[in-house]
């Protein structure tokens, strides 16, 4: 079993996403793992096409009600 780098989940977190310490260790694995699918996605490294334009404003709105 290998050690969790909790470390390295925290600057991805807090550099890429923006996100607080404290939303950091209120989320989930699987919130964590959407949000960086996400980023990756905007910045087109996930081997998928980038979002969109319209994609990209739904994930900004929803951010901003959040």
């Amino acid at each position: 079993m290998h050690q969790i780098d909790w470390a390295r989940y925290a600057e991805i977190a807090y550099v890429n996403f923006g996100w607080s310490p404290d939303q950091f260790w209120r989320a989930t694995p699987a919130d964590f793992w959407c949000a960086y699918a996400g980023w990756r996605k905007v910045r087109g490294g996930s081997g998928e096409a980038p979002l969109s334009r319209s994609e990209l404003n739904d994930l900004v709105s929803r951010q901003v009600k959040a």
